[in-house]
């Protein structure tokens, strides 16, 4: 069975569905998405606060674990990868957060033109619907709501006096031009509910009747006729079904998927593809190599005083506030765990900030719904605590997707490398000496009993490297495995078309060629809403 579009995008995630909507709204244009997730939303996703419970859940998950890390003392990394239409984004932080505007003009300066920072401001405006209106540098009327973080918990505002008497200072922007010190965060929130890439576009362009969504299904293979691509081989209910691209096909699977993608279609390492019995179609050695993640470490403290998120978590309460979320959009469940938090310079002699922190008023164990008149009850009045997680945020080492086999319902393998440069360690011991400082400050002591972790026998350098290595866990960031550029490990150029491959574009994270100083997910729309317009001025005439 064949169908037809113009164009064919694999992904329905962050990316995905910006690029759906942008280009079906030319009535003219018919377009096919497809996704290997289910295509309807669960409305429990889009409270923020429940985000700890389903993003382990393997429903609308592909629980993807790393390899064996070295760098972490042997241990497997989970990593949730979102299995709906959404993708990750429907169980993300819904943190907003560009990076530094240095972070683009080192793309451009890597000879992708038309990336600076001053090129990509139109994007991430137009991605935009900022809750303070249209400025110089944020978008009013955009595809996404972004809205300032609030709570009524007290710890977060004693986190930000805490910043205060620790000498930093206070921003009111994360994605402005300065964005060091602490503040709180921006998230894609609207009325206490999730927005994403994906609400928008059921909103928007579902129904369009040039848009065909193609929900759990996964895909095999771009078909490639020669050196360009025609279409798109997937499998769904049983079967195995094609659907051709008159124009182009885009691959917007994320960090894990494209690359993934890639190699079963016969683009990749030869070597590597010869050797897991995938015939090497085009040679293109840098396809799932330079993946770069975030890697953080957590300072940890009890607390005598209930105040926790851990109160809320009591089934009474949590039952109450998911009523008022539903409702109102008001309530804990409808906030972030992550209000407030920090950049800041590992080293005086940096540019601008290489370290984020995130205050999180949760213990450190314990985190789970509860009953009141029981065992457990008794218990949780001693486990309430609150801590602040920080990590490098241009982090030096690099790792790499491969195939495990030619089997597409195979997991690849995952190998992110994490701290095998030693420069990344020496961060992250310097925020974790960053995290003690801001929770030594007077603004905190009416609230902390002792120090849970990494503890007061923790103290030299070396130690705290130690502890890194052990706890040390993912801020599931992955990007870089189809990087942009010129070099010989490039995958794409500077307008996203995969090199030596025509009719071939990748339009996700993955493309970056260095990770952004912050969250990920606005810097991945902004590089949709791009290639949306790379593919439209593709197919005008002249």
């Amino acid at each position: 069975m064949t169908e037809t579009a113009d164009y064919v995008i694999v992904g329905a995630g962050s990316a995905g569905c910006v690029i759906a909507e942008r280009l079906s709204a030319d009535p003219s244009v018919r377009v096919v998405l497809i996704e290997a997730g289910r295509g309807d939303a669960n409305p429990l996703h889009a409270f923020p606060m429940l985000v700890g419970h389903f993003y382990r859940q393997p429903t609308d998950n592909w629980s993807f674990y790393t390899e064996p890390q070295s760098g972490l003392q042997g241990r497997r990394l989970f990593w949730p990868r979102g299995k709906r239409l959404g993708g990750s984004s429907i169980f993300n932080g819904t943190a907003y957060a560009r990076g530094n505007a240095g972070d683009y003009d080192h793309w451009a300066e890597l000879g992708n033109a038309g990336w600076s920072y001053k090129d990509l401001i139109p994007y991430f405006k137009r991605n935009e619907r900022y809750e303070d209106g249209e400025t110089s540098i944020h978008g009013g009327s955009g595809m996404l709501d972004v809205t300032h973080g609030r709570s009524r918990n007290p710890l977060f505002k004693v986190f930000l006096e805490a910043g205060r008497q620790a000498g930093y200072r206070f921003t009111d922007d994360f994605s402005g031009p300065d964005p060091s010190g602490v503040g709180y965060y921006d998230f894609n929130l609207k009325n206490g509910r999730r927005r994403n890439s994906a609400t928008f576009l059921r909103e928007n362009g579902a129904s369009r009747p040039n848009l065909k969504i193609i929900s759990q299904a996964l895909v095999r293979r771009i078909i490639l006729d020669g050196k360009r691509a025609t279409g798109v081989e997937y499998s769904r209910g049983g079967e195995t079904l094609l659907v051709s691209a008159r124009r182009e096909v885009v691959l917007s699977a994320g960090a894990v998927g494209t690359p993934h993608i890639l190699m079963l279609s016969g683009i990749g390492n030869a070597a590597h593809l010869q050797a897991h019995g995938v015939a090497p179609l085009h040679d293109l050695p840098g396809v799932g190599e330079n993946l770069v993640d975030h890697l953080d470490a957590f300072v940890r403290v009890s607390t005598q005083q209930p105040i926790s998120l851990l109160r809320e978590l009591r089934i009474d309460r949590l039952t109450y506030n998911l009523a008022r979320a539903f409702l109102f959009g008001t309530g804990p469940v409808s906030e972030s765990v992550i209000t407030t938090g920090g950049y800041f310079f590992s080293r005086d002699d940096l540019e601008y900030p290489d370290l984020q922190a995130c205050f999180l008023p949760v213990p450190a164990t314990g985190a789970s719904v509860w009953w009141p008149f029981t065992r457990r009850a008794r218990a949780v009045k001693g486990m309430h605590g609150f801590g602040i997680r920080i990590g490098p945020i241009r982090p030096k080492s690099h790792g790499r997707i491969t195939l495990q086999s030619a089997d597409p319902t195979a997991a690849p393998l995952i190998d992110p490398n994490y701290l095998s440069n030693e420069e990344d360690v020496v961060a992250t011991v310097s925020g974790l000496k960053i995290a003690r400082k801001l929770l030594s400050q007077p603004a905190f002591k009416p609230f902390i009993n002792v120090e849970t972790a990494p503890g007061s026998d923790v103290v030299t350098d070396s130690e705290l490297a130690d502890y890194v290595r052990r706890t040390g866990d993912t801020t599931y960031h992955p990007v870089g495995t189809a990087k942009m550029g010129n070099d010989p490990m490039a995958v794409v150029d500077a307008r996203l078309r995969v090199h030596g491959i025509d009719g071939l574009r990748v339009a996700d994270a993955s493309i970056m060629p260095t990770i952004p100083s912050g969250n990920t997910n606005a810097p991945t729309m902004m590089v949709a809403e791009k290639a949306s317009d790379l593919l439209l001025e593709n197919r005008r005439p002249g």
